[in-house]
């Protein structure tokens, strides 16, 4: 893009936003640079109004900035919950804290007032969690500078009137945008376009802000941000999702058999299959029979004697003893003819 048209679309740009906003002059005289860093960090990306809100509440439920650094992230999103982006603020303001602190074992930063200002943002960058948003924003405000503090919903609206273009946007960078604004009105144009861009941050696809959009710049619709619907799938992107077919030619071989089986070889399994479950079936059936023939036959039961035989039993017994009875005793018989009597064994 030529830089004098770059330049015009910026002016252009500028009494836009005049029309639709007014200038929000910050509380800088009471801050310090530090207090402004941590300031900057609560305002990127966010509406002006919940920055101030955030940053004073850090301020009234912490003793001081030794108790804000070893806060927890998750304690700190609590805070910011309302903003757009808790977690990345939350991190980004524990991270400058902490690197400020293990750099000179304090938070004072007022040093840098009186130093050079190309070394003062040179020290400021080597702070881990500051953005290019904190570090643009303490140069306008603390330090003296000329910057135009940019963040990432600042660029996208660069991005959508024109100013810049693709490539740029995706590089973070508006080349010439400080010569195209002065310094005296760095300030204010900063302001509006905060405004505008925490608006876009907070809904991208209101009808408000793409009004103003299009008024701004008419030919901006193809870059206006887009809601991300899932589509349904087409038939081009079925056929490129499926596999390319094979070419056959008279019968299938045996690779194409393996990859795609047709219907009749699905069919002929399935078939086997219950050939096997029959089978099996079949010869645990034969095993329990075979078990069953090999166990040892039951042992008959002896079924008790009739009644009858039991008394004739007890009449032969009567019969004998009335015998013996009926026999008369004779005398003791000697010893040894008894002897002669035994039957030899």
């Amino acid at each position: 893009m030529a830089i004098s048209n770059r330049a015009a679309i910026i002016a252009h740009l500028q009494k836009a936003l005049k029309k639709l906003y007014k200038p929000i002059t910050p509380v800088v005289g009471n801050r310090n640079v530090l207090e402004n860093l941590l300031f900057a960090c609560c305002l990127e990306d966010s509406p002006h109004e919940l920055a101030e809100e955030c940053f004073a509440t850090i301020q009234e439920l912490y003793f001081d900035w030794n108790e804000l650094r070893v806060t927890t992230v998750r304690e700190l999103c609590e805070i910011f919950q309302k903003m757009p982006s808790p977690m990345q603020t939350a991190t980004s303001l524990k991270g400058a804290l902490q690197s400020i602190f293990e750099s000179q074992y304090s938070f004072d930063l007022e040093q840098l007032k009186k130093q050079n200002l190309g070394k003062a943002v040179a020290i400021l960058e080597t702070f881990k969690g500051v953005t290019p948003f904190m570090l643009a924003y303490v140069t306008q405000h603390s330090l003296g500078g000329h910057a135009i503090p940019l963040g990432q919903s600042e660029l996208q609206v660069m991005h959508i009137v024109g100013v810049i273009d693709d490539a740029e946007f995706a590089a973070s960078s508006v080349p010439g945008l400080d010569r195209a604004i002065s310094k005296t009105q760095g300030v204010e144009f900063a302001s509006l376009l905060h405004q505008l861009a925490s608006e876009l941050v907070a809904s991208p696809f209101s009808t408000t802000v793409r009004t103003k959009l299009l008024e701004i710049a008419p030919d901006c619709k193809i870059r206006l941000p887009k809601r991300s619907d899932a589509k349904k799938p087409s038939s081009d992107d079925k056929a490129a999702a499926a596999p390319p077919k094979r070419k056959t030619t008279g019968k299938p071989s045996t690779a194409d058999k393996k990859a795609s089986p047709t219907v009749a070889a699905k069919g002929r399994s399935d078939e086997a299959a219950a050939k096997s479950k029959a089978k099996t079936s079949a010869q645990s059936a034969a095993k329990k029979e075979k078990d069953v023939a090999k166990k040892p036959p039951l042992k008959k039961t002896t079924s008790p004697k009739s009644p009858e035989k039991k008394d004739s039993g007890k009449k032969d017994v009567s019969k004998k003893i009335a015998k013996t009875s009926s026999k008369k005793p004779t005398g003791k018989k000697s010893t040894s003819k008894q002897l002669a009597r035994r039957k030899p064994r």
